[in-house]
């Protein structure tokens, strides 16, 4: 079973196209010519024309550049007396008006953080045609998956992908757990089971509301 959430549909000069929002640590050349490798978005687009009837022309796609903006900490007052013992052994009239470092406040961290995203550059639209030759090569791609998942979970022998070990510059979430070669100490201690995909629980009808 396959399941997904789709950011949205929209129509531009009468023709529809899936709305796909992305963040990305930069935009290049090589992050949007890969695009049209989207795995996920040619499932959806394939089954929404399946199961809603609406004829999809393209994808569009608003990636948003990720901002390295942190917020400030400010410094202690130990740190702040020895900076500016550093300055007054530095200056020549044994003087000096440095002032302590305060943290960021949240409302100042959020005043930089719109004022960085009004830049044009942090956001990007990209729109793809879809080739509807992909469905073609979706079905026969889950086909061949499924049939590979199913003689893994048959013979309980599952291939580690240690392509994907570090994909996104920073070590998969399973890493130490695989590099232990399953210790169950570090199952126990660093890991827990829950329910897959929990965002797309449908809740009965006569469960309360979520509150946060």
């Amino acid at each position: 079973m396959l399941a997904g959430n789709v950011d949205g549909i929209v129509r531009i000069r009468g023709e529809f196209f899936i709305l796909e929002h992305k963040t990305a640590a930069q935009i290049d050349s090589d992050y949007l010519e890969k695009l049209w490798t989207d795995f996920q978005i040619t499932i959806y687009a394939h089954y929404i024309e399946q199961t809603m009837g609406i004829p999809m022309t393209g994808i569009l796609y608003n990636v948003l550049v990720k901002a390295k903006l942190q917020q400030s900490k400010g410094e202690t007052e130990e740190e702040f007396q020895a900076r500016r013992a550093e300055l007054l052994a530095k200056s020549k009239t044994g003087k000096s008006s440095a002032k302590r470092r305060m943290p960021e406040t949240d409302q100042e961290f959020q005043e930089r953080l719109t004022e960085k995203y009004a830049e044009p550059l942090m956001l990007h639209r990209e729109m793809l045609d879809l080739s509807h030759d992909r469905f073609d090569i979706l079905r026969s791609e889950l086909w061949e998956l499924t049939q590979a998942f199913l003689d893994a979970r048959r013979r309980g022998v599952f291939y580690q992908n240690t392509a994907f070990c570090f994909n996104y510059q920073r070590p998969c979430p399973y890493f130490a757990l695989c590099r232990s070669n399953g210790n169950p100490n570090l199952i126990e201690n660093f890991y827990q089971r829950v329910a897959p995909n929990e965002e797309l629980r449908v809740l009965p009808a006569d469960a309360p509301e979520p509150t946060f």
